[in-house]
């Protein structure tokens, strides 16, 4: 490319601020005034499209270049090229397409499903509160050198900066927030890199097969980018959605080597989810029974992690924190990472039915059947996007041949259906349950033509004046934060 890198990519972060948050273009940028007073899904061209273009400016734009994307008909030119040839390496790949075309769907649903979600107080919070517990905290210090609290507070500061603009002089001063000179280098150490290091790491992950448009982008996993700019050393945000990814669920991959981080995590995610268990449902209405232990025989056994329940029934609820790997996310003809993934969630759903079947035999300290219906519930911290019915058939298939294994009846599967859900349409469902009753929003999901909808999608169609009243949980653990860097 001949656009100067560090331009460009900042003519890129007053697109993406326009497109994702209406922000006025800056007077120095020429624009089509039509396409960016349209509505976002009017302008023609879209966040991930934008998201590519970052890509491939860091590998290929020269640190200084002549021209600059500064002028609107270089920007159109450039951005249409890319699709292009993202449609011609389409067109190459056709047949593959046509015969995996429901995994290309899902390949299609990681890459753009993530933008349609603007950073927001609900996600702040879900990330604070689990990597907020105890144990969880003290490896996030140990490997960050940060606490999550200061880890937020600069996070929240500097995407609320970059969100109004694309550079910030290093380095950077925080003092007046409370944040020393050293704290802030421990965050740029994990979340910024040198534009050379970028450029290396966009090299290492290029593909230009049909897996073209899904390699990952640096800028996941470094938001922040050192670079001169105007003859100073600068750090720049060229998508801060990205940076505040980072700081909140991304905050796993900083800790995730630590050895005692499985199981902690496991146990931080499993009291989160209690937590909006208890401030979701009702007392009055609503009984909620924490995991405990229970034996058959000399074997020593866990329940549920909870157990929800109303005069109408029981949800059976498991967390997990299983993450579906990223070759397993983008590959389109080798599904066998995303196989592996799959058998995994099996073992996690024939787990709760086999905790199902002890508590129906009576196994149970603290919980009794009274005949009112069961649904098992597997909690996942991420979505998993899958269209293709050949998937949740293994799936199915692997559930059904291991129920057998332990001489179940897999008449549980049409008595007792089971919904795996991302943590934040759990978080809406409870709080729809709450107004619903269990039986009645379950039944409904479970009816016919929607048993297969995503959680997210079917609560939204189906109890829109409930979705209506959900709020942000744990609001007021990140306004204790600093109140005024909190944004919706």
């Amino acid at each position: 490319m001949r656009y100067s890198c560090v331009d460009s990519l900042l003519v890129l972060h007053a697109y993406i601020q326009n497109l994702q948050f209406d922000q006025p273009m800056p007077a120095q940028i020429q624009v089509d005034r039509s396409v960016v007073k349209a509505k976002r899904y009017d302008k023609g061209y879209f966040e991930w499209e934008l998201d590519l273009l970052s890509r491939e400016l860091i590998q290929h734009a020269p640190m200084a270049g002549r021209y600059t994307l500064r002028n609107w008909a270089e920007f159109a030119d450039t951005l249409n090229a890319i699709k292009h040839l993202e449609n011609e390496i389409s067109g190459r790949t056709g047949k593959l397409l046509q015969k995996y075309i429901l995994v290309e769907l899902g390949r299609i649903a990681y890459r753009q499903f993530h933008w349609q979600q603007k950073p927001k107080a609900t996600t702040l919070s879900r990330y604070y509160k689990i990597f907020g517990q105890p144990e969880l905290a003290a490896i996030v210090e140990r490997e960050t050198g940060l606490t999550p609290r200061e880890l937020y507070l600069i996070g929240m500061s500097l995407t609320g900066h970059y969100l109004h603009s694309g550079v910030h002089v290093f380095p950077i001063d925080a003092r007046e927030i409370g944040i020393t000179p050293e704290k802030m280098r421990n965050f740029l150490r994990h979340f910024s890199a040198p534009l050379s290091t970028l450029k290396q790491l966009a090299a290492e992950t290029q593909s230009h097969n049909e897996d073209f448009a899904f390699s990952r982008n640096p800028l996941a996993a470094f938001p922040l980018v050192h670079a001169g700019w105007n003859g100073r050393h600068c750090v720049i945000a060229p998508i801060p959605t990205l940076l505040f990814d980072r700081f909140t669920a991304g905050i796993y991959y900083e800790i995730v080597k630590n050895p005692q981080f499985s199981n902690t995590f496991g146990s931080a995610f499993q009291r989160y989810v209690g937590e909006v268990l208890a401030v979701s449902l009702g007392k009055d209405r609503f009984t909620v029974y924490p995991e405990v232990e229970y034996q058959i025989g000399k074997k020593r056994k866990d329940s549920a992690d909870w157990i929800a329940s109303d005069p109408s029934g029981s949800l059976f609820i498991e967390c997990k924190t299983k993450r579906m790997r990223s070759d397993s996310k983008i590959a389109l003809v080798d599904t066998s990472p995303l196989l592996r993934d799959l058998l995994k969630v099996s073992d996690f759903v024939v787990q709760i039915y086999k905790s199902i079947q002890d508590a129906k035999d009576g196994h149970y300290p603290h919980w009794t059947s009274s005949g009112t219906p069961i649904f098992p519930v597997i909690v996942l911290l991420d979505e998993w996007y899958l269209f293709d019915p050949n998937l949740e058939e293994t799936l199915n298939a692997r559930v059904v041949e291991k129920l057998k294994e332990w001489d179940i009846d897999a008449d549980i599967l049409s008595s007792s259906p089971y919904e795996i859900v991302s943590c934040a349409d759990f978080e809406l469902l409870m709080q729809v349950v709450a107004q619903s009753g269990i039986q009645s929003v379950m039944s409904a999901k479970h009816a016919a033509g929607k048993s297969k909808w995503n959680m997210g999608v079917f609560l939204a169609n189906e109890f829109k004046a409930e979705i209506g009243k959900a709020k942000a949980l744990f609001r007021d653990d990140i306004d204790e934060i600093h109140p005024s860097l909190v944004q919706q």
